[in-house]
């Protein structure tokens, strides 16, 4: 939760770290340190009120190779 947190609080002031934490996250995933319900809760979080940033972010989290075969 707490990347959670710190992704939206660094999204107001640094839109590139915000999507770096993400993408460092989504190969978290591909290298099963995180498990594939975190990238779903993850892009939940981001689309639910989708915004053109938030939207931005999860294409971003879902281009890195795997995460996107893992979760879809």
């Amino acid at each position: 939760m707490k990347f959670y947190c710190c992704c939206v609080v660094l999204w107001l002031r640094f839109q590139a770290v915000c999507i770096a934490t993400v993408k460092f996250m989504a190969h978290l995933v591909n290298q099963h340190v995180l498990y594939e319900l975190v990238a779903l809760e993850l892009l939940t979080l981001l689309l639910e009120e989708p915004t053109d940033d938030s939207v931005e972010v999860a294409v971003g989290f879902a281009k890195v190779r795997m995460v996107g075969g893992v979760v879809m």
